[in-house]
């Protein structure tokens, strides 16, 4: 696997991908353009950045070559970028962040290149990872089944079971500066916040619901049981040295 993509840089399609994505960033004419074209090129343009990441996070040579490319970076390092998609943010500071603690010497600084330190992209990820915490205990307490922030904790942990340098990547980025208890309490309050809400909506309770708790939307027990898969499997993860420990939380997955 390792010649498959020591090839796919030496070929050059590694820059293609990346340039694939990067020269077609949305442009004013994208907006005011057919809703269902914008829609399609905004999907395809996501689909190409995972696959940026999965190839980075598995070959440390190729996560290096990202790295390294301007007009990636300055997408990655920015506002607008940092305001969409929650899992790959975490993911891409996680992976950008130890690939930044492992390079040796000072970095190169270029005129409109964005820099970002190693201890910054870490920072952002913790932050924004508590922050998808916080989402998700929000999601759980207003009972809100349709709302993406569960999907994306999930998602996120699943993430890491499968790629392990990923993991291992997260884990050191949260852990930094002392934030690994502040990460764990986040989990916790997600944990923590589950069980009530399972009992007030699942059948069999002996709760009597008024007009507008009837009218609320409630997540399934096959994903509250998910969650709390994933929650226990990133508790773990922190805990303990390497990844063995970090379980896979599908939604089909059934309640412990």
């Amino acid at each position: 696997r390792r010649v498959m993509l020591k090839k796919i840089l030496q070929s050059g399609l590694f820059r293609e991908i990346i340039l694939l994505f990067t020269f077609t960033e949305e442009t004013e004419e994208d907006t005011s353009s057919k809703q269902a074209t914008t829609t399609a090129k905004a999907v395809v343009r996501e689909q190409t950045l995972r696959m940026i990441l999965v190839l980075s996070s598995k070959s440390q040579i190729l996560g290096k070559y990202a790295a390294r490319v301007p007009e990636l970076t300055n997408i990655l390092y920015s506002d607008t970028f940092r305001q969409g998609g929650i899992v790959d943010v975490i993911s891409w500071y996680a992976l950008l962040g130890g690939i930044a603690s492992s390079n040796k010497g000072p970095q190169l600084r270029m005129k409109g290149v964005l820099i970002l330190s190693g201890s910054e992209l870490k920072v952002r990820c913790r932050t924004d990872f508590l922050q998808l915490c916080e989402m998700a205990v929000d999601t759980i307490k207003k009972g809100i089944a349709n709302d993406s922030s569960l999907q994306d904790f999930l998602r996120l942990s699943n993430s890491f079971q499968l790629i392990p340098y990923l993991a291992e990547c997260w884990k050191e980025a949260v852990a930094s500066q002392g934030g690994s208890e502040a990460v764990k309490n986040g989990i916790s309050n997600v944990m923590k916040n589950l069980p009530a809400f399972r009992a007030r909506n699942e059948p069999g309770t002996d709760e009597v619901l008024d007009d507008n708790k009837k009218k609320e939307s409630r997540i399934d027990s096959g994903t509250i049981a998910a969650v709390r898969k994933s929650c226990k499997s990133l508790v773990l993860l922190l805990e303990h040295e390497g990844n063995k420990n970090l379980q896979s939380a599908r939604l089909s997955s059934k309640t412990d």
